[in-house]
């Protein structure tokens, strides 16, 4: 049981502090699952398998590690791949291991102790907004916002709709009056006030479908649950702890009314680039990883101004982007299992007839189930499945839920078809265990990566560049790195721009890593528009305005990249003394302005252009 609990735990942490930890927590946790996985089944010798729900279930993780191992940027389809592979590891160790009660418990135990540290955390931001725990894993939102562990407040929300009908049904489950009342009036509604401060609006949908889908299946399953009187004074705290919460929503709503309706714009014009991005290929989709940059090419040119800055990863919608990135077979096989999933959970709950579950079973499956129904909802509106902790959750969820209702068939002797579940589940546990361990090298590239990135935040260049250099012989394809690295070398080359050898060598450097970051994607604008920079640096005009058109084409809706080619017309108007190039950069910017809105860069640019024009009158 501590080893089960050591092993959710450090998955669960690793998802909720973000991508820097995959390296270092979640990655060798996924292999120790693996592992436990493949002794689970040498120890049982048979699986039992449902095939009928089992299958359905695999062949959805199984196309969508596939689809994202054909996609075509590796590096950004990556994340996707072990994230599968993850869940796929923790639906079938814990299809195998449901029965054990132990093994519920310390899964329960770990989501528990990670609610605690959240509600914890997130109370103390009230008092504190600029306190970090974790340095570079968390960070602060404005009017009184908290996130617990997570970056952001409505994940830790997500996590609230997940968590909370598993506490409720083990305290509804639990024996003794006084557990009973204290996981109630304390845990949950400790929690739910920290759900209400995230302030988010989806993830408190998602979390109220929780809720009331919890009373439904129980209702369902005809199990009196609550045999005890509740004292009038534990109806009079919930409603003080209810009014105060109500007293902070409304305030934090009045601060930050604006904010809140301006962010529900932005997740429509993403909502609605991934929709358009699904109709170039509806069937397979354009490839895992593939938002992040063809979202450039979509983007609506109502999209405010200072959205076009950003490059968001995720349509925060993951039901969309699924079919983005994924295409209608995805989207089908997925909401297949999911529909499987829960016809089997009402099905199983309105069965008294033979039913052979203890009553604390009945309870964890409708509360799995309410809580998996809370996080599938606040995707319509958030990409929670794309957070570790979140699926990893899902996973064991799905997989006990599963087992227990599956567990009590009534068969007492096995039969063939368990056997060879067994060598099939075992063959391919054993084939995700050679996945993981011939991909050890690409966690050392990662690991040498993320610390190179960190060493360049600090402005040490070179040992930034030393250790992105290692990391890119072991993966030569990271276009991530890549860039950094010559985001680095052109740090380099200004820090010694008095001596201009050394400044074009560096400057060379740049230009050969971002030509490897076209040749791998060649539809991100990124790549094209930092060779049209540094083009423009080495005065190199007509190849540098070759990028630039390039990039245009990519992210037409992209300020930064505009104001990029202003700068290079500008550049060419003073090297060449002509000031025919400054005047069209003029009329340029002036025209694309209104659609992409007035800054204090783009103002301080039309300065220096006039400015430019009327020198060189005199």
């Amino acid at each position: 049981m501590l080893a089960s609990f050591l092993i959710f735990w450090v998955t669960l942490v690793a998802g909720v502090m973000g991508t820097g930890t995959q390296t270092y927590l979640a990655l060798p946790g996924q292999a120790l699952l693996a592992l436990t996985a493949i002794l689970s089944l040498i120890r049982r010798r048979r699986s039992g398998v449902d095939w009928k729900l089992v299958l359905p279930c695999l062949a959805a993780l199984i196309y969508l590690g596939l689809r994202a191992q054909l996609s075509d940027i590796s590096y950004l389809a990556r994340p996707d791949i072990f994230l599968v592979l993850g869940a796929t590891i923790a639906f079938c160790l814990s299809f195998l291991e449901g029965e054990r009660r132990s093994f519920r418990t310390a899964f329960l135990g770990a989501l528990v102790v990670l609610a605690m540290i959240n509600v914890a955390i997130g109370f103390y931001h009230l008092r504190d907004p600029t306190y970090f725990l974790l340095p570079g894993y968390t960070r602060q939102f404005p009017g009184d916002r908290i996130g617990g562990l997570y970056t952001n407040p409505n994940h830790l929300c997500s996590f609230a709709a997940l968590t909370l009908p598993l506490i409720i049904g083990a305290a509804l489950s639990s024996r003794g009056r006084l557990i009973r009342l204290g996981l109630l009036a304390l845990v949950s509604l400790g929690f739910g006030l920290v759900a209400l401060i995230t302030l988010s609006r989806a993830g408190l949908i998602g979390l109220g479908a929780s809720l009331a889908l919890l009373v439904l299946f129980l209702a369902r399953a005809k199990v009196r649950v609550i045999r005890f009187r509740v004292p009038w004074w534990v109806f009079a705290a919930m409603a003080l702890v209810a009014s105060v919460a109500l007293v902070v929503v409304i305030q934090v709503a009045n601060k930050r009314g604006d904010v809140l309706l301006d962010t529900l714009s932005q997740r429509q014009q993403m909502a609605s680039t991934a929709f358009s991005q699904w109709k170039e290929n509806p069937v397979f989709g354009t490839g895992a990883g593939s938002y992040r940059y063809l979202s450039n090419i979509y983007r609506s040119s109502r999209w405010k101004a200072h959205v076009q800055e950003r490059s968001p990863e995720f349509a925060h919608n993951d039901w969309v982007q699924l079919g983005a990135e994924y295409g209608l077979i995805g989207v089908a096989l997925v909401l297949l299992a999911v529909f499987l999933y829960y016809w089997r959970v009402w099905d199983w709950l309105g069965r008294q007839d033979g039913l052979d579950a203890s009553r604390s079973e009945v309870i964890f499956v409708a509360a799995a189930s309410a809580g998996i129904a809370g996080v599938l909802i606040h995707s319509f509106f958030d990409f929670n499945l794309h957070l570790w902790s979140h699926v990893f959750g899902l996973s064991v969820l799905v997989g006990l839920s599963l087992q227990l209702t599956h567990a009590r068939g009534g068969r007492e002797r096995p039969k063939r078809s368990d056997f060879a579940g067994a060598l099939a589940l075992s063959a391919f546990m054993a084939l995700v265990s050679l996945f993981l361990c011939s991909h050890w090298n690409v966690w050392r590239a990662e690991d040498y990566g993320v610390k190179g990135i960190r060493a360049a935040a600090a402005g040490e260049f070179t040992v930034s560049n030393q250790l992105l250099t290692q990391s890119l012989e072991i993966d030569p394809d990271n276009g991530l790195f890549l860039t950094r690295r010559a985001t680095n070398h052109l740090g380099l080359a200004y820090r010694y721009r008095g001596f201009p050898q050394v400044k074009q060598s560096y400057e060379a450097k740049a230009l050969a890593d971002f030509e490897r970051v076209t040749e791998i994607n060649p539809r991100g604008f990124q790549g094209w528009f930092s060779q049209g920079l540094v083009l423009t640096e080495l005065q190199r005009f007509d190849a540098a305005a070759h990028k630039f058109e390039e990039a245009l084409k990519l992210a037409p809706y992209h300020r930064v990249v505009h104001f990029g080619y202003v700068r290079f017309l500008l550049a060419k108007s003073i090297s060449t003394k002509d000031t025919t190039f400054a005047e069209e950069a003029l009329t340029y910017l002036m025209e694309i302005l209104p659609r992409l809105g007035s800054t204090p860069d783009s103002e301080a640019l039309v300065r220096s252009i006039r400015q430019f024009l009327e020198d060189s009158k005199k």
